[in-house]
């Protein structure tokens, strides 16, 4: 099994956990990922916008890059901790028991260290199944090399 083919059957058992009885097995999957370009092309885009993180109680959850660049963060929030400025409605962090602990001004890939999410958690919006966390993009420089420079004692 090719590593882009583990990654979509992940994303399959994932997003079709609900009907375990009209499942594909792993090799079914495998046979129709490589023989039809439709299902493949179906499960693949979605490996590229969709991590799942384990966490340390063996908890999953699941970051979905949506279209307009925000992540929308699925999983059991049953027990979990949020801190505020002022407004309850308007957490600064999240934090699920077993983690991960995800706040704003943090880049999210620091968090779940997987896939492209290299983005700045900017606010969390409560969702049915999650969150919703508001992002922007992650400004940098490519050229810039000024953190390699020779630190002086000026």
């Amino acid at each position: 099994m090719t590593k882009n083919e583990l990654e979509a059957w992940k994303n399959y058992t994932t997003k079709t956990s609900m009907g375990v009885d009209d499942r594909l097995t792993v090799s079914e999957f495998i046979d129709k990922f490589t023989t039809d370009n439709d299902f493949a092309e179906k499960w693949s885009v979605e490996v590229r916008n969709y991590v799942t993180y384990r966490n340390r109680y063996g908890a999953y959850y699941t970051f979905t890059k949506l279209e307009d660049g925000n992540v929308l963060w699925e999983g059991d929030f049953d027990h979990c901790r949020f801190g505020y400025d002022k407004d309850p409605s308007d957490p600064i962090f999240v934090d699920p028991m077993g983690g991960p602990f995800i706040k704003t001004g943090q880049m999210l890939s620091h968090a779940i260290h997987e896939g492209d999410f290299n983005v700045i958690i900017e606010s969390f919006e409560r969702v049915d199944t999650g969150y919703i966390i508001k992002c922007k993009e992650h400004e940098y420089d490519p050229n810039d090399m000024s953190h390699l420079r020779e630190r002086s004692d000026d």
